[in-house]
């Protein structure tokens, strides 16, 4: 991959032909609304790797164009809470809780984190569902949808 700011890249019109977007975009600043927009726009399907409390945010709805919209992204949950790893030395000492050092770096799991989903238009999350329910059996991962 390039180095290169992915907005730019959007709004020169230069995205790569793809089939699908997969990621786990960083969470600071509007990266996220700016994300769920595009994902929308894109017309392709994605799986976003975020922290939970995104879908409660005020700019959800609005930014996967509406609660319409919004409604039809799809979570799969791990049964088991992600963690994640700071390679050594990357964190001051003061910052790192002994309890989660181990041989490759720090453990650094502030939020539960799951996959947010949408596969339309090749599948629809009604069907989706449908099949995962079927064909769940004892998954590592819940596929659960909003109310």
């Amino acid at each position: 991959n390039k180095c290169e700011d992915f907005y730019d890249v959007v709004r020169d019109g230069r995205v790569p032909e793809h089939d699908v977007l997969l990621t786990n975009p960083p969470y600071s600043g509007d990266h996220v609304e700016q994300l769920l927009r595009f994902c929308r726009s894109n017309g392709k399907p994605f799986l976003l790797l975020m922290p939970n409390y995104f879908c409660a945010k005020d700019f959800y709805e609005e930014a996967l164009g509406g609660a319409a919209m919004a409604k039809k992204v799809l979570y799969l949950c791990p049964r088991k809470r992600y963690f994640y790893w700071t390679p050594k030395g990357l964190r001051k000492r003061g910052k790192v809780q002994t309890q989660h050092a181990g041989a490759g770096g720090n453990r650094t799991s502030p939020f539960i984190s799951f996959w947010f989903l949408d596969l339309d238009p090749l599948i629809s999350a009604k069907a989706l569902l449908r099949w995962w329910q079927e064909n769940d059996q004892d998954s590592a991962c819940k596929l659960c949808k909003l109310a």
